[in-house]
Formats: structure tokens, C-alpha cells, sequence
């Protein structure tokens, strides 16, 4: 009987040892590898735009996406410098300057990711329509869209059937170079509605004067266009690869409470 007390007892420390050796050698492992990386001790450079309160040259922290995201790189002992341009040359940025890696924050879409690697989530984005208050506005279907005037930021990715409805020709857009003129053309009543960000309109009356002073005129419509996730965007090369799978890591280590503690801070502004 003792001899198979021990034998039970060491059958049970055999199978304590395995666990721990299954649940967390690998994720030493990794870490050390990160940390011994080509990247690490480096600086990484990404391109960005100012679409507070995720990102702004101006914001506390450079915003909520770049806060994230500085944070994940930091993990792998990696730092992280944003240049920031507007919308239309993010990209193009892309393409003249090769010691920038990527961009941030993007919505996914089928086209951007054969072009790119895309990070796991960095938050989320409420994207729908805002409109004027006591406007006959109104949307269940996406046919309902093709009666009204809609305005667009010129070269966001929206969402996949409005995109590809826009770009068949059936809905009368209007784009403008950024969600601030999008807000002036509706309050002019040149449009009757624009797609934008939740959190960016209640950003933008509640800072900008010419807004705050008429932010009741201003609705955001309860049906939204959908709950898109946010990305940091690599370039499709090896070494995009590499960066992107750190980034990751990052993410899964210290990424979802400092996401969720930043979208709180954005829901509470």
C-alpha cells in the first residue's frame, strides 16, 4: 500500500511537472526570443493620420490606437515613432518612404490584405451615420441609402457592401477630405448624412467651437453601418511578417487590458 502511494504521488508530480512545462515554457521561450530579436533595441516608424481621439499628432499619447500600439512594440523591447499626414498620403507615403513600416488604424477589407499583413485587433470602431437632428434621415436595408445624399472621407475603407455600392454607382456620395468638412457640408445642409466614427463625432463637437455651439443639431443614427475592429498595417515582406507576429505578442500579453481600459476612456470622454 505505500509502495503505491508513492508510486500515485509521484504520478501526480510527474503530470504537475508536465503541465507546467506544456503551459509555460513556451511562452519563456518566446519571450526570450523576442527579446533577442534583430528588432529588438530598435525603433520602428508607421505612418498615421489625425482621426482623434484614436490618433492626433496633438493627443495626449499621440491617442488611444497609437497608445496601444506603442505599448505591444514595448513588449518586444521595440520602440515606436509615428509620422503623421493626412489621409490621402498615408499611403503614398507608403511608397516613397521605405524606413516606414506600416500604417495605423485601419478597418479590414479583402483588397488591403493582399496587399498587406494586418495586426490583430487594437480596438474597435462604431461606424454609422450621422445626421441632423429632425432630418427625415432614416436607414434599416442598404437600399434604403440610395435616396439620400451621403458624404465619405475620400479613400476610407467603410464597409463592404456600402463600398461596393458606392463604387457601382448606386448611392450619391459626396467625398471630402475629412471627417471636419464632412460635419460643415452637413450642417450646411449639402448632404443629409455622413459616415463616420461614433467616437470621432463626439470628439470633434465637443472640441471644435463651430460644433460645440450647435451639437444638439448633430445625431448619430442608432443602426449602424457595423462594429468595425482596428489594425496596425504591415508591408507584405518578410521582415513585415516578423514585426507583425511581435506586434501580436505584445497584443496577447499585456494588449487586451490595455485595450479595454482604452475604450473605456473613450466612452467616458
Amino acid at each position: 500500500m505505500i509502495k503505491n502511494a508513492t508510486t500515485n504521488r509521484w504520478h501526480r508530480w510527474r503530470a504537475v511537472i508536465a503541465a507546467f512545462f506544456v503551459l509555460y515554457i513556451p511562452h519563456s521561450v518566446l519571450a526570450a526570443d523576442t527579446t533577442s530579436s534583430p528588432f529588438a533595441g530598435t525603433t520602428v516608424r508607421l505612418a498615421s493620420l489625425d482621426w482623434p481621439p484614436y490618433t492626433g499628432e496633438n493627443l495626449r499619447g499621440q491617442g488611444s490606437s497609437a497608445i496601444i500600439s506603442r505599448q505591444a512594440f514595448a513588449v518586444s523591447n521595440i520602440g515606436m515613432t509615428t509620422v503623421f499626414y493626412p489621409w490621402r498620403r498615408v499611403l503614398d507615403s507608403l511608397h516613397s518612404d521605405e524606413s516606414l513600416i506600416g500604417y495605423y488604424p485601419e478597418y479590414k477589407s479583402a483588397d488591403l490584405e493582399k496587399q498587406f499583413y494586418f495586426s490583430d485587433s487594437i480596438g474597435n470602431s462604431a461606424l454609422g451615420f450621422v445626421s441632423l437632428a429632425g432630418s427625415a434621415f432614416d436607414w434599416t436595408v442598404p437600399d434604403d441609402l440610395k435616396k439620400w445624399r451621403i458624404g465619405v472621407v475620400a479613400g476610407y475603407v467603410n464597409e463592404p457592401v456600402f463600398d461596393r455600392m458606392m463604387k457601382n454607382g448606386d448611392l450619391k456620395t459626396l467625398a471630402a477630405n475629412d471627417d471636419v468638412t464632412l460635419l460643415r457640408l452637413l450642417h450646411a445642409k449639402r448632404i443629409d448624412a455622413a459616415v463616420m466614427d461614433e467616437q470621432v463625432l463626439h470628439y470633434w463637437i465637443r472640441t471644435m467651437p463651430e460644433f460645440s455651439a450647435v451639437s444638439q443639431e448633430f445625431v448619430f443614427h442608432p443602426h449602424l453601418l457595423g462594429t468595425k475592429t482596428l489594425h496596425v498595417v504591415f508591408r507584405k515582406t518578410e521582415q513585415g511578417r516578423q514585426l507583425r507576429d511581435l506586434f501580436n505578442y505584445g497584443l496577447q500579453n499585456q494588449g487586451s487590458n490595455l485595450i479595454s481600459a482604452q475604450q473605456e476612456r473613450l466612452l467616458s470622454q
